[in-house]
């Protein structure tokens, strides 16, 4: 039998990192708040967990068919 766990998609950062500028995390993963306010909250790891759901139905990783850069996180 096989366990699997998802944990922690925005509040993985370095513990004595503390700066609100700084940003952590996989860009097709994460909240549109979190981008643009840096804010990490308990819906901003629920919709980076809809997203892996959304790529385990589908089979395909989130925004697939587009390059994963700055224009990615400004079109969120």
């Amino acid at each position: 039998m096989f366990s699997c766990y998802i944990t922690d998609f925005g509040l993985c950062k370095p513990v004595t990192e503390n700066d609100p500028e700084k940003i952590y995390g996989v860009i097709p993963y994460m909240a549109p708040e979190t981008l643009s306010r840096g804010e990490y909250t308990q819906a901003s790891d629920i919709y980076s967990f809809g997203m892996v759901m959304l790529e385990v139905l589908t089979s395909y990783p989130p925004y697939y068919n587009i390059p994963h850069n700055e224009n990615l996180a400004m079109d969120e």
